[in-house]
């Protein structure tokens, strides 16, 4: 597949640089095969029961989702693209920015639960498996036991958003120098659209929840990178962030939050950590390096949708430093 790439020097210190490229990808076996099923448990609204019950059982119960193979399942493409500028304003201070936007047409995935009960039939290949305890006078109303939903090629998948890295270098003289980082992350979508017309957008929420795990999409990444240098001495801090975001499906879900165990709000908080690092190179062909992650032991927030909804790990793993502060020391040789 190609590649094309275009880089302009406008200036000295102004660079403008933008890429175009196309990639596929072949579904694997697993995705293709019948012969084989994976199921886990998620939470999910039956919009057939919940309105006439009321009960959490049917309103944000816990619902089986099958996964299995699909032999018509075709291959994925994308195109790619990217923009970006480079700029020095003076020695030691530069930054990039850079916009970029994928797009995959029939990519491989497989059917929200929660869409699938929302609405069957946009999806032809899946099952809704219900008990015989339909509701008076409603047929094939039963409890929901199983959502069936097999690999599929979503019509497109498009997802844009910004990077930006700015780096500024101090001569500390004879103490050295510091090297102040800034990154920074925004995703503006992350859009999936069914073959019936149907869009989602998961950014901000804790979707695509049937296949995140329930680790969410937050809108904004950022990282603090400062590290000083003297001789054999290197220290680095990083301080992390991640966005807050809503436990819900997509965006403009009326399905209310995921677990009954989210607030009112359905609302996770942002999360921010600090990390230390320090090597020192002194000894010939030996250098010893340590770290200390989440040097605060900051307690990532409670999301009880996380991991759907399993016990003890509710505590957003995705985001780093989410275990508790760690230190680790080691060393390395070079042999010459």
């Amino acid at each position: 597949n190609p590649k094309v790439g275009v880089k302009w020097t406008a200036l000295p210190s102004l660079v403008l640089r933008g890429t175009w490229a196309t990639a596929f990808r072949a579904p694997g076996l697993y995705e293709t095969s019948t012969a084989n099923a994976t199921a886990g448990f998620t939470a999910a609204s039956d919009p057939v029961r919940c309105p006439v019950t009321g009960s959490p059982a049917d309103c944000n119960g816990t619902v089986l989702g099958v996964n299995t193979g699909n032999p018509f399942i075709k291959p994925e493409k994308s195109d790619t693209w990217t923009v970006g500028v480079i700029w020095e304003p003076m020695p030691g201070l530069s930054g990039t920015v850079d916009y970029w936007n994928i797009t995959t047409k029939d990519q491989i995935t497989i059917g929200s639960v929660q869409a699938v009960l929302n609405n069957p039939s946009s999806f032809p290949a899946a099952q809704v498996g219900r008990d015989t305890n339909n509701l008076p006078g409603i047929p094939n109303s039963g409890t929901v036991l199983y959502v069936s939903t097999p690999f599929q090629n979503a019509n497109k998948v498009q997802t844009d958003g910004v990077d930006v890295d700015v780096v500024w270098k101090q001569s500390l003289k004879e103490w050295g120098q510091l090297t102040t980082e800034f990154q920074w992350t925004h995703v503006f979508n992350y859009k999936q659209t069914f073959a019936n017309g149907q869009t989602y957008n998961y950014v901000g929420t804790q979707g695509n929840y049937d296949v995140s795990s329930g680790s969410a999409t937050p809108e904004d990444r950022m990282n603090l990178i400062i590290g000083w240098n003297r001789g054999p001495w290197n220290v680095t801090g990083t301080v992390r962030y991640v966005s807050d975001y809503q436990s819900i499906t997509w965006q403009g879900s009326e399905d209310g939050c995921i677990s009954p165990l989210d607030g009112p709000d359905c609302h996770v908080a942002s999360f921010t950590t600090l990390d230390l690092a320090a090597t020192y190179s002194g000894f010939k062909d030996w250098q010893i390096f340590g770290s200390i992650i989440n040097v605060f032991n900051r307690m990532a927030p409670f999301n009880p949708a996380a991991a759907y909804g399993n016990v003890n790990y509710n505590f957003n793993y995705a985001y780093a430093g989410g275990t508790g502060t760690q230190f680790n020391l080691g060393a390395r040789y070079t042999f010459q």
